[in-house]
């Protein structure tokens, strides 16, 4: 999908429902092993999760640093739009697009 289609700006995360993916992802991910408990806030989600990152850096640079996606681990992800069903969703794995982040902070 290239970056100016409309589908691609409702991107917000790749969740793995599958013991196969969670298992790629695991092996894809096994440099990331510093985490950072944090909020996340993505158009109309809130999500709370574990920030994995490859070694320690400030907050400021931890979801910033130039990079498409970001991995999260234990996230509970919120839906805060008005009569929304989805609240407390929960994922072991999230791959996030980082362009959909809006803000966050450490939890």
């Amino acid at each position: 999908m290239f970056r100016n289609e409309p589908k691609a700006q409702l991107r917000v995360a790749f969740i793995p429902d599958d013991e196969a993916s969670r298992g790629h992802i695991t092996k894809l991910m096994k440099d990331y092993v510093e985490p950072l408990r944090v909020v996340l806030y993505c158009g109309p989600y809130v999500i709370r999760a574990t920030l994995m990152m490859t070694y320690k850096w400030p907050l400021e640079a931890s979801v910033s640093q130039g990079s498409a996606f970001a991995y999260l681990t234990d996230a509970e992800i919120d839906n805060q739009l008005p009569g929304a069903r989805l609240t407390g969703f929960r994922a072991s794995h999230v791959i996030l697009h980082t362009e959909a982040l809006q803000g966050w902070h450490a939890a």
